[in-house]
């Protein structure tokens, strides 16, 4: 395995291309489309294309991205030397974190003890806690990927 792991993709031309994934959390106020900010946080990423590994943006540039966008930050980034962006297969992820409280489901007999709760994710309560987690290289990538797959998805649901 080389030093990228296996965050690559074999083109047809038989080069090996880096798959990059970037998370982009909106602001739960925010009311614009994912597809203007999807083509701002290109433009950012064209502007900023050489990253060293794993990297967040907080301020922006941009008074679009100011006004509707919290951070974005490229995860997962299992790799060790410096990524030309321009040269990568990006996956953006947009999210907006879940600001609710979890549904409480109790036991029938007592309204006092929750038998469960319950959460919509992306929830703010564990916005972080991904990236707390320490594993051997390649194994959050081997994880999204299969949160990614499709056929983690068997009912069309993607």
């Amino acid at each position: 395995m080389d030093a990228t792991g296996d965050l690559g993709q074999t083109l047809s031309n038989g080069l090996k291309t880096l798959n990059i994934h970037v998370e982009v959390h909106v602001k739960s106020s925010s009311t614009a489309k994912k597809d203007d900010v999807k083509l701002h946080v290109l433009e950012l990423l064209n502007r900023h294309r050489m990253v060293f590994g794993e990297y967040k943006w907080t301020e922006f540039d941009d008074e679009f991205l100011v006004q509707h966008v919290e951070c974005v930050a490229v995860v997962d980034a299992d790799v060790i030397q410096p990524v030309d962006l321009k040269s990568c297969c990006l996956s953006i992820h947009i999210f907006t974190l879940n600001e609710e409280a979890p549904s409480t489901e109790n036991l029938e007999e007592d309204e006092d003890l929750a038998a469960a709760n319950h959460w919509l994710l992306p929830a703010a309560e564990f916005h972080g806690i991904w990236e707390s987690l320490i594993y051997d290289n390649g194994v959050k990538s081997q994880v999204r990927k299969s949160w990614t797959a499709p056929e983690c998805f068997p009912f069309g649901i993607h």
